[in-house]
């Protein structure tokens, strides 16, 4: 499926008129017309936000790879959520620094059982 026909299936399947999507994604409805009926188009600058539109992962309408729906994490714990508001604010490399030394604690507690090899970058 092209990304035209992952976009039109999406929007159709979420009952979305492209003037709806386009409103929603913030963007022209000639776009979204465009980008459905090309048989070229690859992506576009504004797949992130119309993926967002529609509640779905912007590398499946990029490129048909992965899940459709976006993973979603979800927690109670207040600790949890607070640092993740933390991490979320953090410039570029603070945030990989951040997200590196987690997954690194992670294998360290868990002898490398956390599906990666230890190496984080």
């Amino acid at each position: 499926m092209k990304y035209g026909e992952r976009l039109k299936y999406v929007r159709e399947l979420r009952g979305l008129k492209q003037n709806q999507l386009s409103e929603f994604a913030g963007v022209a409805q000639g776009l979204i017309s465009q980008l459905e009926n090309s048989d070229t188009a690859g992506g576009s600058k504004y797949t992130a936000q119309i993926a967002a539109a529609m509640n779905i992962s912007p590398t499946w309408l990029a490129t048909g790879s992965g899940p459709m729906e976006p993973v979603v994490y979800q927690t109670t714990d207040a600790q949890i959520i607070e640092a993740m508001k933390i991490m979320e604010n953090l410039d570029g490399q603070f945030k990989e620094f951040a997200i590196k030394s987690l997954v690194g604690l992670a294998d360290l507690s868990t002898g490398g059982k956390n599906g990666t090899d230890g190496h984080n970058g």
